[in-house]
């Protein structure tokens, strides 16, 4: 296809806009159970599509793209907020130690290990071990 002229794209975009926004927030308010959220990922999903189309990407689907798109946001959404809601009840049922810096040390962290079972503990080393070590020094787990 190659790189998709500004006017090409924005024809594109805007037709399909029309014709599927509604139900690509209808899809993702069931799934999200928020409208604000819903929009705000489906109005993204078509400025990715905007996006690769005027980067030059092929995209012989766009219906089929932007629902891509849209899932793997509200998955991705889904993951975050889940694991800060893991998070917030772990604090809760005091096996998490607060700190109010939010900053946790090497003891802290030891203490938490010694709470998990093998089973979450196995599984938490697996996740670190999937992930870079900048994302490590980042991680809020």
């Amino acid at each position: 296809m190659g790189v998709v002229n500004e006017t090409d794209a924005t024809e594109l975009v805007t037709g399909l806009y029309d014709c599927w926004y509604s139900k690509l927030v209808h899809f993702a308010v069931r799934t999200t159970e928020n409208y604000a959220l819903a929009e705000d990922l489906s109005q993204d999903a078509f400025m990715q599509l905007y996006l690769a189309l005027r980067a030059g990407q092929n995209i012989e689907h766009p219906k089929a793209w932007t629902l891509c798109v849209l899932r793997r946001a509200m998955i991705k959404r889904m993951k975050d907020r889940l694991r800060f809601e893991v998070i917030e009840d772990m604090e809760a049922a005091g096996r998490l130690p607060t700190h109010n810096s939010g900053q946790y040390g090497l003891a802290d962290i030891q203490s938490l290990f010694s709470t998990l079972s093998s089973r979450e503990e196995e599984v938490l080393l697996l996740r670190l071990e999937a992930m870079k070590y900048r994302k490590r020094v980042v991680c809020p787990c």
